[in-house]
């Protein structure tokens, strides 16, 4: 029995992401964390260096705003992501925050 194993290029992992995203699909809202998380602190490194590396740029403000849907983006998905378990949802349907689930927590939270 032969094994195949099969690797996605980062393009394709991006469209993928971004499908899902656009579809709505609530299993994506791990994945889209971690690969925001991740562009996130990339971008960071690359503007630390353009601002105060061995080779920083003398046009910062062009630099900056060239790279402010790197860092604009990966903020609101993680927000958004972040903010509710279940994202797509409509608002009424989406779980409450209480902790009546749990109620000896609630008991020591509620009073």
């Amino acid at each position: 029995m032969t094994r195949v194993s099969v690797s996605l290029a980062s393009s394709e992992k991006r469209n993928l992401i971004g499908v899902q995203l656009s579809k709505g699909k609530e299993w994506i809202r791990i994945p889209s964390i971690i690969y925001s998380s991740t562009l996130l602190t990339v971008v960071l490194v690359i503007l630390g260096e353009e601002i105060a590396g061995t080779h920083a740029t003398p046009h910062l403000p062009i630099v900056l705003l060239a790279n402010l849907p790197w860092l604009l983006f990966p903020i609101y998905i993680i927000y958004r992501m972040w903010r509710y378990p279940y994202p797509y949802l409509d608002p009424i349907f989406r779980p409450s925050r209480t902790y009546t689930t749990y109620p000896s927590m609630c008991f020591s939270i509620c009073r």
